[in-house]
C-alpha cells in the first residue's frame, strides 16, 4: 500500500510540469472558464505534490536535543496548553533570545488540542507549508498573470530539499508560520494596489505586524513590496511616485525598525549575539559572500544537506571569498544593465540579495556557518529569474516547450524524492546527526549532540567517542568534558570523572556544573574534605544550587559534622521545600546526633510528602524502635511502619528486614525478631553485603538475650 502511494505521487510529480507547461502562454486567447479550471487543476497538484514530498515528516518524533525540547516538549509554559498566564508569558518573554508571542501561541494551542504527540505537531507544520506554497501561486498568477511560470515558482518552493529544516522541525514552527503572514501581506498588498485606501492598508499593517510577531525574518518585506511596486505591478511611473511609494512604506519600515531592535535586545540577553563578537567583521563579511554562493548552489543541485553547518574562518583574500564577490558583482550588474528589458531578473534578484541580510551572517547570531531553513523565502527570487528567463526562451523557442516539460517533470521528481529522503533524515537525534556527520567536517555540534543522544539511551561507550571527536575538533568545549566526567562517575570511572571535570575547569574556571561532578566524583573516592571544597566553590558561583548543598550535606556526615550535615540539607529545603531526600537526610543526621524529636519530625515530613515511601518508614521505625531516650520509643508505630516498608519492598531487603527484626525486639516479640534477623542476615549474606551481615549478626546476638537493640547496646559474647 505504501510502496503504491508513492508511485502515484510520482506521477503526479512528473504530470503536474507537463500540464503546466503545455499550458497556453498569456499571449494566447484562453476562455475563463478554462483558465479558471487550470488554476484549480494547479491548486490541487500543488497540494498534492507538496503533501507527498513531505509526508515523512509526519511520522517524525521531536527533536529534543535541538530546540525541541526548548520550545515545546521541556517548556512547561507552551506544554501546558493555552491559559490567560501562558498567554501573558508569550507576549512579554524573550525566552529562547526571542521575541515572537505568535510563534510561542501557536505551539501553545497544538499542545492544548494534540498534547505532546510530535507527529500532530510535525503535521501542523505541513499544512502552514502548504498553505504557503498556494498563496505564493496565488500572489504572483494575480500580479502577473502569467499562470504557469507562477506555478513553477510556486512549485518549486513547495518541494524543494532546502525547506524540508523548516518543515520537519517542530521549533521551527516560526519559519512556516511567518511565511504565511509575509504571503498573506503580499496578497493582501496585490489587492491593496489595486484600489488603495485605509482600510485595506490598514489590514496590510496588522498582516505585516503578526507576521514579525512569528519572526522577525520579515524585516525586509516592506523592501519587497518596493520590489514588487517596480515588477510586476509597476507603479514605478516616475520619480515622484517612487517617492510615494517609499513614503507609503514608512508605516511598515518603522514596523520593521521596531521589530529589530526587539530581537537585537532578545539576542543579547539569551546570548545568541556572542558569536559576533567571535568573529571580525571582515570574516563574518567573507562567510556572508561566500553563503550567498553557497545557497543558490545548493538550490541547484541540493546536496549534503545538514541541521548544522560548523562556521569556518575566512578572510577577504581567500580564493572562495574573492571568487564569491566577483560572481555576486557580475549578477548584480548584469540584471541591472538588463533592468528595463527583464525587469524581473532585478526583481528577482535583489529578492534574494535583500531578504538574506538578517541572516547572511554580517550580524551573527549562532555559532552555525549558515542555515537551510534561511533560504525559506530568499530562494524564492532565484525562482522568479529562472522561470520568467525561461519561460521568456520558450516563447522565443516554442519547438523546445515539450523537451522543457519533460526535464521539468524529471527535475519534479528529483526534487521531491530528495526532499522525502532528506525528510526521513529527521526521524529522530541519531538519525538527524549521525546523517550531519557523514555529509560535513568537523562538525562538532553533530557529535556532541549524538553524544547526548547515546548518553540518554545509556550507550556511553558511544557517547564517549563522541565527545572525545567534539574535544578534538574544539578544544574549548569545556561542556563536552563535564559531560564526559558525568558519564565516567556513572560507570564507576573516578579517576577519569576527576581528570576530564579538572580539563573543563581549565577553561570554564566558574563552570558550575564541572565544579560539581568533580565534587561527586571527590565524594566517591571517599576524599571528603576535598568534596566539601567543590561543593562550597559550587555554591559560590550558584548559591541556589540544592544538589550541591544535598551533597555538602552527605559529606558532612561522612565526616561525622551532623550539624553541618543538618544545616545543609535545611538550605536545599529553603530552595525546594518538597525535596523529600533533603527531608529524609536531615533526619538521618538528626537521628546520628540523637535529636529523635528533630529526626521523628523529618520522618513524619517525608511521608506527609509521599506516603508510601518505604525509605522514610524504615528510617522512622528504627528511629521509634531504637531511641536510647524512652520518651521517643513507640514500638507499635515501629512495627506497624517496618511492616508496611517491608510489603513494599517484598521483604527482599535485609536492611529492611533488619528495622523489622527491631521493632518486634522493641515490642517484646524476641521470637520473631530473632526469625526476622536470621532472615535478615542470610539475605544479605547471599547479597554479599558483608559489613550489613556483620551488624544484623550483632542485633541477632542482643535479641537472644531477650533484649531490644540500642544504638549503645553492648553486643554479647558470642559462646
Amino acid at each position: 500500500m505504501r510502496l503504491q502511494f508513492e508511485a502515484d505521487f510520482d506521477i503526479i510529480a512528473i504530470k503536474v510540469p507537463l500540464i503546466i507547461f503545455s499550458m497556453e502562454t498569456e499571449n494566447l486567447q484562453t476562455t475563463e472558464q478554462h483558465r479558471r479550471s487550470s488554476v484549480f487543476l494547479i491548486y490541487v497538484a500543488l497540494a498534492l505534490i507538496t503533501a507527498a514530498a513531505f509526508e515523512p515528516v509526519c511520522k517524525n518524533d521531536f527533536i529534543r536535543l535541538y530546540d525541541d525540547a526548548t520550545y515545546v516538549t521541556d517548556n512547561p509554559n507552551v506544554k501546558g496548553g493555552i491559559s490567560l498566564e501562558s498567554i501573558r508569558w508569550a507576549f512579554t518573554t524573550m525566552y529562547a533570545a526571542n521575541w515572537h508571542p505568535l510563534t510561542w501561541l501557536s505551539h501553545m494551542v497544538d499542545c492544548e488540542v494534540f498534547g505532546l504527540d510530535s507527529s500532530r505537531h510535525h503535521l501542523i507544520n505541513l499544512l502552514l507549508h502548504i498553505a504557503n506554497v498556494l498563496l505564493l501561486f496565488y500572489v504572483f498568477s494575480k500580479m502577473t498573470g502569467a499562470i504557469w511560470r507562477s506555478a513553477f515558482v510556486a512549485a518549486v518552493f513547495a518541494i524543494h530539499p532546502l525547506h524540508v529544516q523548516s518543515v520537519a522541525w517542530v521549533a521551527e514552527r516560526k519559519d512556516v508560520l511567518s511565511g504565511f503572514f509575509w504571503m498573506l501581506t503580499l496578497a493582501i498588498y496585490v489587492w491593496y494596489s489595486g484600489k488603495p485606501c485605509i482600510r485595506r492598508y490598514l489590514l496590510l499593517v496588522i498582516s505585516f505586524w503578526l507576521g514579525l510577531m512569528c519572526k522577525p525574518m520579515l524585516v525586509t518585506l516592506p523592501l519587497v513590496l518596493l520590489l514588487l511596486d517596480f515588477w510586476p505591478l509597476g507603479r514605478w511611473q516616475s520619480a515622484r511616485s517612487m517617492f510615494a511609494l517609499i513614503t507609503e512604506k514608512i508605516p511598515l519600515l518603522a514596523l520593521s525598525a521596531a521589530s529589530s531592535v526587539i530581537t537585537f535586545i532578545a539576542q543579547q540577553k539569551g546570548g545568541a549575539m556572542r558569536h559576533a563578537a567571535s568573529w571580525s567583521f571582515e570574516t563574518r563579511l567573507a562567510n556572508a559572500m561566500v553563503s550567498y554562493m553557497k545557497y543558490i548552489g545548493k538550490m541547484f543541485y541540493p546536496s549534503s544537506l545538514a541541521v548544522f553547518y560548523p562556521q569556518f574562518v575566512r578572510k577577504l583574500g581567500d580564493l572562495e571569498s574573492v571568487v564569491s564577490f566577483l560572481v555576486l558583482a557580475g549578477l548584480s550588474v548584469v540584471v541591472l544593465w538588463q533592468i528595463r528589458r527583464r525587469p524581473y531578473l532585478a526583481a528577482g534578484w535583489f529578492w534574494y540579495v535583500g531578504t538574506l541580510v538578517p541572516v547572511i551572517g554580517l550580524l551573527h547570531a549562532g555559532s552555525q556557518a549558515m542555515a537551510d531553513r534561511y533560504t525559506y523565502i530568499p530562494l524564492i527570487g532565484i525562482s522568479i529569474m529562472v522561470a520568467w528567463g525561461g519561460g521568456e526562451v520558450l516563447e522565443k523557442w516554442r519547438s523546445l516547450k515539450i523537451w522543457a516539460a519533460v526535464l521539468a517533470g524529471l527535475i519534479f521528481c528529483f526534487l521531491l524524492t530528495a526532499t522525502r529522503t532528506q525528510a526521513g533524515y529527521w526521524r529522530n537525534d541519531e538519525t538527524l546527526f549521525s546523517h550531519a556527520i557523514k555529509v560535513t567536517k568537523n562538525n562538532y555540534l553533530a557529535h556532541y549532540n549524538l553524544a547526548k543522544s547515546f548518553e540518554g539511551k545509556g550507550e556511553y561507550g558511544q557517547a564517549i567517542e563522541n565527545y572525545k571527536r567534539v574535544v578534538q575538533i574544539n578544544r574549548g568545549d569545556y561542556g563536552a568534558y563535564n559531560n564526559m566526567g558525568a558519564i565516567f562517575l556513572k560507570e564507576g570511572q573516578l579517576d577519569q570523572a576527576v581528570a576530564s571535570c579538572e580539563e573543563s575547569l581549565k577553561i570554564k574556571p566558574d563552570y558550575v556544573a564541572a565544579i560539581y561532578n568533580l565534587g561527586l566524583a571527590k565524594l566517591k573516592q571517599g576524599k571528603y574534605e576535598e568534596a566539601i571544597a567543590q561543593f562550597t566553590r559550587a555554591l559560590e558561583v550558584k548559591p541556589d544550587l540544592s544538589e550541591a548543598h544535598n551533597e555538602l550535606g552527605d559529606a558532612y556526615i561522612q565526616l561525622g559534622k551532623y550539624d553541618l550535615a543538618i544545616k545543609s540539607y535545611e538550605e536545599v529545603l529553603k530552595f525546594k521545600p518538597d525535596d523529600l531526600i533533603a527531608m529524609h537526610n536531615a533526619g538521618i543526621a538528626a537521628l546520628k546526633m540523637e535529636e529523635y524529636d528533630k529526626a521523628i519530625k523529618y520522618f513524619h515530613k517525608a511521608l506527609e510528602q509521599k506516603p508510601d515511601w518505604a525509605i522514610a518508614m524504615k528510617s522512622l521505625a528504627w528511629t521509634l524502635a531504637t531511641a536510647e531516650d524512652s520518651r521517643f520509643q513507640n514500638p507499635v508505630d515501629a512495627v506497624k511502619y517496618a511492616e508496611e516498608a517491608c510489603r513494599l519492598t517484598n521483604y527482599n531487603d535485609a536492611a529492611f528486614l533488619d528495622t523489622l527484626a527491631a521493632a518486634y525486639a522493641s515490642a517484646g516479640n524476641f521470637d520473631e525478631a530473632e526469625q526476622t534477623a536470621e532472615r535478615a542476615f542470610k539475605l544479605a549474606e547471599s547479597n554479599k553485603q558483608e559489613e550489613l551481615a556483620r551488624e544484623i549478626q550483632d542485633h541477632l546476638q542482643v535479641y537472644k538475650t531477650k533484649q531490644p537493640w540500642r544504638e549503645h547496646t553492648p553486643v554479647p559474647e558470642e559462646k
